[in-house]
């Protein structure tokens, strides 16, 4: 709860950041995820929740965890 206050949304809403800043922050979220943030302010969440569905690393990261949990839930 304290750091939700401090953590950013996008880099370019962070107001603690240079404009040089932003545009590495930017730059990176392009390379990860072949997007950024500017493309289009209005994206809805379906947009988002679309993106998030076609990423192999989310899947990789569900497969990962629920097969922590059953082995942890199996002792």
């Amino acid at each position: 709860m304290v750091a939700l206050p401090v953590l950013p949304d996008y880099p370019s809403t962070t107001k603690w950041l240079t404009e040089r800043w932003k545009a590495i922050a930017d730059k990176r979220l392009i390379d990860d995820a072949g997007i950024s943030d500017n493309e289009d302010p209005n994206q809805s969440v379906f947009h988002g929740l679309k993106l998030a569905v076609m990423d192999p690393k989310v899947w990789l990261l569900a497969l990962t965890y629920h097969a922590t949990i059953m082995r942890l839930s199996s002792r």
